[in-house]
């Protein structure tokens, strides 16, 4: 296996071009990825496939990505008119366009034929609300009222991005010392539960679905007492099977099921080359 986990920020729009708008990017890399008969495999498949160490057979050899993005704010579902850039389509819009599953002269089309991407959430609605005023411009675009109509299009899955993300723009956030814009900070069962176990249940009582066991750091930080301690010792309790950083790198037999790297563009990759370099090397090997 030598899979590569994509990312997009759905709130990256300071322009129309590839490298400065997620939105342009996620189309234009979508057409390559069904053009080029990728497979789309979803997160939880991924974590369930790496922790099992087994490929099904209908897989093996088959180039595959697997989609996430990051944050949750209704530019991940909803068109809406941007305020510089004008009218956006959101990222579900963009898997639906590019769904064979949708289209009437191929029904039959495979479930890994189709673009599914799972969206890690920030789960308390209060910091949305709050980040949505300051790091947004207040119409209210940080919503879950969304979420259960994304889960039931079969094209999105929800996880857990934490409770509050430890935003440095909200005035208090879940944690003991107050420590804000430093997920490392997050080293004691206290916190854990107050970041994760709190947002799981937000998100099952709202939106159950197969990605509420799957976890991504905010800013990337690996906290060592999550990957090493929290996640592996108390799964029975906070039930993540699977936790995602931003290493750029492919997951392989041998990754931590709590240390799954990820490519993110506009980071990782700026253009349609960088893109074709990362997921021209993506496949899934027995």
């Amino acid at each position: 296996m030598h899979v590569a986990v994509l990312t997009y920020h759905a709130m990256n729009i300071d322009g129309d071009g590839y490298d400065d708008n997620d939105h342009v990017a996620l189309a234009s890399d979508l057409d390559y990825l069904v053009e080029r008969g990728f497979l789309f495999l979803p997160a939880i498949r991924l974590v369930e496939i790496l922790r099992s160490g087994k490929v099904p057979r209908a897989l093996r050899g088959k180039a595959a990505v697997t989609l996430t993005c990051d944050d949750g704010s209704d530019y991940d579902f909803r068109d809406l008119e941007h305020e510089r850039q004008g009218r956006q389509k959101g990222f579900h819009t963009l898997l639906e366009e590019r769904d064979p599953g949708s289209n009437r002269w191929n029904p039959w089309a495979s479930p890994l034929r189709r673009p599914q991407m799972t969206s890690f959430v920030v789960a308390s609605p209060e910091a949305r609300s709050i980040l949505d005023r300051k790091c947004m411009t207040g119409r209210s675009r940080w919503q879950d009222d969304w979420w259960g109509e994304a889960l039931a299009s079969g094209l999105m899955h929800l996880g857990n991005h934490s409770w509050d993300h430890l935003n440095e723009a909200l005035p208090r956030v879940a944690h003991s010392r107050q420590t804000k814009g430093d997920f490392f900070a997050v080293d004691n069962p206290e916190d854990a539960d107050r970041q994760i176990l709190r947002a799981r249940e937000y998100i099952r009582e709202r939106a159950p679905n197969p990605a509420d066991r799957l976890f991504a750091y905010p800013y990337g930080h690996v906290s060592p007492f999550l990957a090493d301690e929290y996640f592996p010792a108390d799964e029975q309790e906070h039930g993540i099977l699977g936790a995602f950083s931003t290493e750029p790198a492919y997951v392989t037999p041998a990754t931590d099921p709590y240390r799954i790297p990820r490519f993110v563009c506009g980071c990782h990759w700026h253009d349609p080359a960088g893109f074709r370099a990362i997921v021209d090397r993506s496949r899934v090997d027995g």
